[in-house]
């Protein structure tokens, strides 16, 4: 669906049809659908138990800047990150708020948490913040060559998904969070008393010298990413079959 619709783009955007802003909105909704796919593949190392380790930020940096280069580059449009994020974001959050209002029960045991409604996926990673970040960025440096701008996309993605996720990391383990909006109440049934989730403890966190080093190598696989969707975004812009 996706290069279907992209075909139907680029023909309009050679053409100057007038459908062409129609079909860039189509697009980058089904970009963020893919962004959600995405993120549903990166969900084990981003549990928010496990936000604290350079895991976390590893896995982003490898899965994301990919797709926000490559849907920057084929939509043609500022701020592509920012909206397939913000796709991302409504339709995790709108999980979180209807899956709960259908009734369920476990089928399997051994139970240790009673549920009774369907249980929703964490709080989405706020990965919108960096893809701002990103398409301001590429706003001003789209003279620059390709290397140079995955270069800098790494280092500015990583740097500020840490600097947001971190502190709202913290959040997510207090009781603060616990509430239907962020979704911290909803367990599934074979959560244990004593695990980290129930607990509310993040799971082996990373500090110092070994976070660090851990962000950095972080940085160096975004800006690989990076790189990869400039160039194919670049070639998405030549389909029209």
């Amino acid at each position: 669906m996706l290069f279907l619709i992209l075909a139907a783009m680029n023909r309009s955007a050679e053409a100057g049809a007038g459908n062409f802003k129609k079909l860039q909105m189509l697009f980058l909704y089904l970009g963020g659908l893919i962004v959600g796919g995405q993120m549903f593949f990166l969900q084990e190392y981003t549990w928010d138990v496990a936000l604290h380790q350079v895991g976390a930020y590893v896995a982003l940096g490898i899965g994301v800047p990919v797709v926000f280069a490559a849907l920057s580059q084929a939509s043609r449009f500022r701020w592509a990150a920012t909206t397939a994020a913000a796709v991302y974001m409504v339709f995790v959050i709108g999980e979180i708020l209807i899956l709960p209002l259908v009734s369920a029960e476990p089928k399997l045991g051994p139970v240790y948490f009673p549920v009774t409604h369907l249980v929703p996926a964490k709080f989405p990673v706020l990965i919108i913040v960096p893809a701002l970040a990103l398409d301001l960025l590429w706003q001003r440096v789209h003279n620059w060559k390709p290397w140079q701008i995955a270069l800098v996309s790494g280092f500015v993605f990583v740097a500020v998904i840490a600097a947001v996720q971190w502190p709202f990391a913290n959040f997510l383990m207090s009781p603060a969070s616990a509430n239907r909006f962020f979704g911290t109440i909803y367990f599934d049934y074979n959560s244990r008393p004593t695990s980290f989730d129930r607990l509310r403890h993040f799971y082996k966190p990373d500090e110092g010298w070994t976070l660090w080093f851990g962000l950095l190598r972080a940085a160096v696989y975004a800006a690989i990413s990076t790189w990869i969707g400039l160039a194919f975004g670049r070639w998405m812009r030549g389909v029209q079959r």
